[in-house]
């Protein structure tokens, strides 16, 4: 079968990569508190960073992969960095100070925002 050059136009030059991690949030309220969850693997735990303001919280990483392969006559080395962040918008106000950030497990960070 063939495809014709509309099919091509519309479709992506190769599929997407697999990012594992697009930092999208698990949502969770009470009457005084707002808990947001993120799952972070594959990205560097040291790296992680959260930024709380009154209306919105964001949240930033990256990853890197280093790969060296030596045998006699060749060597080969190869080395990627991706960086990620997402902004969300908080359905209430939040008071940016009171926020406090831990890690659930290895790859799960919880962000949890006391409201105004």
């Amino acid at each position: 079968m063939y495809r014709s050059l509309l099919d091509l136009m519309l479709s992506p030059p190769w599929p997407a990569p697999d990012d594992g991690s697009q930092l999208t949030p698990q949502w969770g309220e009470d009457e005084r508190f707002l808990t947001l969850r993120f799952r972070t693997a594959g990205l560097d735990p040291k790296s992680i960073r959260v930024e709380v303001g009154p209306t919105a919280v964001s949240v930033s990483g990256y990853r890197t992969h280093e790969e060296r392969v030596e045998a006699r006559g060749y060597f080969r080395a190869s080395s990627s960095m991706s960086a990620v962040r997402r902004t969300f918008g908080l359905p209430c106000l939040v008071v940016p100070g009171a926020a406090s950030v831990r890690w659930r497990s290895d790859d799960e960070l919880e962000v949890r925002l006391q409201k105004a």
